[in-house]
C-alpha cells in the first residue's frame, strides 16, 4: 500500500475551519481505503486507530455521510494486515485491540431503529434508508469480525502438541487473531448488536462470527459473561421451524458448554430456559420429520447432557417437563402408551399426539442413547427420580437387557445395535442402582442382570454386567438376600472358575462373592459347598510375569474373598487349611508388594485366631529361600522400622518417649533459603494487615508407603508366640524385644502426642489430670528405655561375637601362613645342604617373606 499522510488527514477533521467538512473527511477516508485495498500496514496501525476513533465519534454525533465510508474501512479491515518489515509484528502488534475497538465500536450506532415508524410516508422512507445503511455497517463489520476469527483456523498453518487434536489446541492457545480479539471489545459489542438484531441476514453473518470466536476458551467465557446465551436461545425459539439459524446457534452453544461449562451451565439453568429447551424437543419431535431436525434434535440432547451435569440444574429438568418428554421417547413403545396420561400435562394441543416413531435408524439410536445418559446424570436429584419411576424407565432399560425378552422393537435391532444399546443400559443402570434402587427390586432387575451375565459371551458386556453388579451388592442386606435367592452364589463361583474368561471378570467375581458371603454364615456354607475354597485356594498366587493382565488387583480381590468368605467361619476355616491354603498364603506374602502385603497380614492376623493356623504358621517354611514365617515378619518389621528411622545403627531405640515414630530433625536450610522464607513471611504478613486471605497449602494425601503395617505384624505374633523361635539373629532378637510390648509403645507416643498438643494450644488441664497423663507417661516411658537397656545388652553382645568371630578369622590366616613359612624353610635347608646361601638366594627368599626378623604373615599377605 501507498504511504498514507494520517497527519494531515486528522488535521483536517480537527481544524477549526474545516471540522464541519464531513464530506470532505468521509472522501479522504474512502481514499485511504482505496490506496490500502490489499490490507491496512502494521506500522501505521497508530495514526489509523486514532482516526478511526475520530470517524466513529463523529458518526455517533450524527455525521451519517460516514456510514458508507465505514463499510469500506470494514471490508479493507477483512483482510491480513500488511507488514513491510520483519519485525512490524513484534513492534506494532500491540496495537491491533484498540485497532479492533475502534471499529466494532461504530455497531452501537448503527443499531436496528427501536422506535415504531411513522405514518408520514416521507419519514416512514427515510427511516427504511437509514435501517438500511445501518444494516450495510453491521454486516460489514460483522463480517470482519468473521474474517479475522476464522483466518489461521487450518491445521496446516496451526502448530499443535503431537497427538493433540486441533479444536484442542485452538481452544487451549487459539489464534494469534483469537487472541487479539480476546483483548480488544469486540464481543461486548458484538453481544449489545446481537440482542437488538431484526434482520436474518445480519444475524446469520454475526452467529458465523460468534461460532468462531466461541472455539477459543477465553472468547467462550466472554460468550458467557455478557449474557449471550439466553439471546441465543431466544433465537433459537424465533426459528425453531426450520432454519440454517438453528443449526449455527446449537453449534455455538455446544461450544460455550464445551469450553466454559462451570459458567454456561450455570447461566443455561434457569427455569425459563429450561422451558424452552422442553419446547424446542416438543416441536422437533412432532413435526422434525428431515434428516436436518434430527440432527438438530440430537445436537438439542447434547446440550442438554451438558446442562444436566451441573448438579444445580438438575431440579428444573422435572419442574420444568423437560425430562418427562426425554422419558417418553428413552423407553420402549408399550411403555410409552402407558405414559400418555401423564404427558398431557403442560403439552399444547397440536401436540398430545404419539408423535413421531422412533425407528433403529443410527440418528435415532444416538437419540435413545442420549436420553438414557441425561436421565443417569439427574437420577441423583430426589424429584427426577420420581419422575423416572412414573415414567417405568428403570422396566424399560432392563427390557433391552432381559435375554428371555422378545419384543417386537428389540426384535428390530441388528445383533450390533443390540449390543451397543445394552452397554449403554448398563452404563446408565450403574447410576440408577444407587439412587432408585427400589425401581431395581420392583422389576427384578437382580435376576435379569445374573442371566444376562451368564449367558453372554462378550467379554466387554459380561464385565459392565459384574460392574453393575458388583454396586447392586452394595446397596444393603435387600439386595444380598436378593441376589443369593437368584443364585449370584452359584453364577459368580463359575464365572471365576472359568480359566478362559478375562482376569477383570474374575476379579469381580471374586468380589462379589466375597461382599455377599460378609457377615453371613448361611452364604459362607453355600459358598463351601459348591466348592469355593478349593476355588479360591487354586488362585492364592503371585505371578505377575506369567499373565499382561493387572495381576495384582486380581489377588487383591482373591484374598478379600478369603477374608470376608473363610475367616471367621470354623468349617470354612478348617476347609482351607486342610487343602493348604495358609502355606500359600505365606507364599505369596513373602514376595507380595507393599499395597497386597498391607492386605495379607490384615487377612492372615485374623486367620492366626484359629490355633491349627498358629501351627501351620510355625511350620511353614519358604520354597524359595527356606525362611520360617516368624523371620519373615521380622525382616518386614526391619524395614519398616528402618523407613520410620526408629534405631540408631547398633539396633537400639533412638528416642525412648517415641520408640515407634521418633521426630524427624529439621533439614538445614541455606541461607538464600532463609532470606526467602523471610521475605515471604513479611509478604503474608502485610497481606492478612490489608483484608486479603492467603490460602494455605494442600496437605498431600497419604501415599502406599505411608501405610504402617507393624500393628498387623504385632497381631500375627501376638497369636503365634513371641517365645521359642529357633535361629534368630541378635537384630531379630532386638525387634521382638520391642514388638513384643509395641501396644505399650503406642499408649506412651498417644499420650506425648495429647500432652505436646495441648502445649501447644495453650491449654492447661487440671491439676488430677495433668499428674495422672504424666504418670502414665513415665510409666510407659520406664518399659520403653527398659527395652532401650535390653536392645544395648544385646548389641554389646553382638559386638562381641563380631570380635571373636573375627579373632577366629585371623587365627586362621596366622595358623596357615606358619605352616606355609615352615615348609619353605624345610625346603631351603634341603636345597641348600648346609651352605650359606649368596646374595642372590637371600633376595629371593626375601622377596618370598622368608627373613629372620619377618614373621610368615608378612610372606603370606606379600604373596
Amino acid at each position: 500500500p501507498e504511504e498514507v499522510d494520517f497527519d494531515a488527514v486528522l488535521q483536517l477533521m480537527t481544524s477549526p475551519h474545516t471540522a464541519e467538512l464531513h464530506d470532505r473527511h468521509a472522501y479522504a477516508l474512502k481514499k485511504i481505503c482505496r490506496q490500502c485495498a490489499h490490507g491496512f500496514l502494521l506500522s501505521q496501525l497508530e495514526p489509523l486507530t486514532a482516526l478511526l476513533q475520530l470517524v466513529v465519534e463523529r458518526f455517533y454525533a450524527g455525521a451519517t455521510v460516514f456510514g458508507p465510508a465505514l463499510c469500506e474501512v470494514a471490508s479493507v479491515a477483512s483482510k491480513p494486515m500488511v507488514s513491510r518489515k520483519t519485525s512490524d509484528m513484534l513492534q506494532y502488534g500491540e496495537c491491533q485491540p484498540a485497532y479492533i475497538s475502534a471499529i466494532v465500536a461504530a455497531m452501537g450506532a448503527a443499531l436496528p431503529p427501536q422506535d415504531e415508524p411513522p405514518d408520514d410516508p416521507e419519514a416512514r422512507k427515510e427511516r427504511d434508508a437509514l435501517a438500511a445503511r445501518n444494516e450495510k455497517i453491521r454486516i460489514a463489520i460483522a463480517h470482519m469480525l468473521a474474517s479475522w476469527a476464522r483466518f489461521g483456523l487450518v491445521e496446516e498453518t496451526f502448530e499443535t502438541f503431537p497427538d493433540q487434536p486441533l479444536i484442542q489446541a485452538i481452544a487451549d492457545n487459539g489464534t494469534p487473531n483469537l487472541r487479539v480479539l480476546q483483548q480488544s471489545t469486540a464481543m461486548e459489542e458484538l453481544a449489545a448488536a446481537f440482542r437488538v438484531e431484526d434482520s436474518v441476514d445480519v444475524m446469520v453473518v454475526m452467529l458465523g462470527a460468534i461460532r468462531d470466536m466461541s472455539l477459543y476458551r477465553p472468547l467462550s467465557r466472554q460468550i458467557t459473561n455478557c449474557g449471550l446465551l439466553s439471546n441465543l436461545v431466544h433465537v433459537m425459539r424465533l426459528h425453531v421451524h426450520g432454519s440454517d439459524v438453528l443449526l449455527v446457534t446449537a453449534e455455538v452453544l455446544w461450544n460455550v458448554l464445551e469450553l466454559d461449562w462451570q459458567g454456561a451451565a450455570s447461566a443455561l439453568g434457569a427455569l425459563d430456559i429450561l422451558e424452552n429447551f422442553r419446547y424446542f424437543l416438543e416441536v422437533v419431535l412432532h413435526k422434525g420429520y428431515r434428516f436436518k431436525d434430527k440432527i438438530f434434535r440430537n445436537d438439542l440432547l447434547v446440550l442438554v447432557l451438558y446442562m444436566s451435569k451441573w448438579e444445580g440444574n438438575r431440579p428444573g429438568f422435572a419442574s420444568s417437563g423437560l425430562l418427562q418428554i426425554l422419558l417418553r421417547y428413552g423407553v420402549s413403545a408399550s411403555q410409552r402408551d402407558q405414559m400418555s396420561q401423564l404427558m398431557q400435562t403442560g403439552v399444547e394441543e397440536h401436540m398430545a399426539g404419539k408423535g413421531i416413531a422412533i425407528t433403529n435408524s443410527q440418528e435415532d439410536m444416538e437419540f435413545r442413547v442420549l436420553i438414557w445418559h441425561v436421565a443417569s446424570q439427574c437420577c441423583g436429584d430426589p424429584d427426577c427420580a420420581a419422575v423416572i419411576a412414573e415414567c417405568q424407565f428403570v422396566g424399560s432399560l432392563l427390557s433391552c437387557l432381559d435375554i428371555a425378552d422378545s419384543a417386537s422393537e428389540l426384535r428390530q435391532w441388528s445383533g450390533e445395535q443390540r449390543k451397543k444399546m445394552q452397554l449403554e443400559a448398563l452404563s446408565a443402570l450403574f447410576h440408577l442402582v444407587q439412587h432408585c434402587p427400589d425401581e431395581i427390586l420392583s422389576n427384578s432387575g437382580v435376576g435379569v442382570l445374573l442371566r444376562l451375565a451368564q449367558a453372554t459371551t462378550d467379554t466387554t458386556l459380561r464385565k459392565k454386567v459384574l460392574t453393575v453388579l458388583h454396586v447392586t451388592v452394595g446397596m444393603g442386606e435387600k439386595f444380598v438376600k436378593e441376589m443369593v435367592e437368584s443364585g449370584a452364589i452359584s453364577i459368580a463361583l463359575d464365572l471365576f472358575k472359568d480359566s478362559e474368561a478375562s482376569m477383570v471378570c474374575r476379579q469381580l467375581c471374586a468380589s462379589i462373592l466375597g461382599s455377599l458371603c460378609s457377615g453371613v454364615p448361611a452364604h459362607q456354607d453355600e459358598f463351601r459347598k459348591r466348592g469355593g475354597i478349593e476355588a479360591l485356594r487354586s488362585q492364592v498366587v503371585y505371578a505377575p510375569d506369567q499373565t499382561t493382565e493387572n495381576h495384582l488387583f486380581f489377588t487383591l480381590a482373591v484374598i478379600d474373598a478369603v477374608w470376608h468368605t473363610v475367616i471367621g467361619n470354623k468349617k470354612s476355616e478348617s476347609r482351607f487349611l486342610d487343602v493348604d491354603g495358609l502355606f500359600a498364603l505365606m507364599d505369596v506374602l513373602e514376595v507380595a508388594p507393599e499395597l497386597l502385603r498391607s492386605q495379607m497380614l490384615s487377612a492372615l492376623a485374623d486367620l492366626c485366631e484359629n490355633r491349627k493356623a498358629a501351627r501351620m504358621f510355625l511350620q511353614w517354611n519358604s520354597p524359595k529361600t527356606m525362611k520360617g514365617g516368624v523371620k519373615v515378619l521380622l525382616e518386614f518389621w526391619d524395614a519398616e522400622q528402618a523407613r520410620h528411622g526408629c534405631t540408631n545403627q547398633d539396633g537400639v531405640l533412638a528416642s525412648p518417649t517415641h520408640p515407634l515414630n521418633p521426630p524427624k530433625p529439621p533439614e538445614p536450610q541455606d541461607p538464600l533459603e532463609t532470606r526467602t522464607m523471610r521475605f515471604s513471611s513479611k509478604t503474608m504478613g502485610a497481606t492478612a494487615r490489608s483484608g486479603v486471605s492467603s490460602k494455605k497449602p494442600e496437605e498431600t494425601p497419604p501415599s502406599e508407603d505411608d501405610v504402617d503395617v507393624r500393628a498387623k505384624i504385632y497381631a500375627v505374633l501376638a497369636k503365634v508366640g513371641f517365645d521359642g523361635h529357633e535361629a534368630l539373629t541378635i537384630s531379630d532378637r532386638q525387634h521382638l524385644e520391642l514388638m513384643k510390648l509395641y501396644p505399650d509403645c503406642k499408649q506412651l507416643e498417644v499420650w506425648v502426642n495429647v500432652r505436646d498438643s495441648l502445649e501447644k494450644q495453650g491449654i492447661k488441664p487440671l491439676g488430677q489430670d495433668s499428674k495422672w497423663m504424666e504418670d502414665m507417661i513415665v510409666e510407659q516411658q520406664t518399659r520403653t528405655e527398659w527395652i532401650a537397656a535390653l536392645q544395648e545388652q544385646l548389641a554389646v553382645e553382638r559386638q562381641a561375637e563380631d570380635l571373636a568371630s573375627l579373632n577366629r578369622f585371623y587365627d586362621d590366616i596366622r595358623t596357615r601362613a606358619a605352616k606355609e613359612t615352615g615348609m619353605m624353610e624345610r625346603a631351603h635347608k634341603g636345597g641348600t645342604a648346609g651352605k650359606r646361601p649368596g646374595h642372590s638366594e637371600i633376595d629371593t627368599l626375601k622377596l618370598h617373606g622368608v627373613d629372620g626378623r619377618q614373621s610368615g604373615f608378612t610372606g603370606v599377605l606379600s604373596r
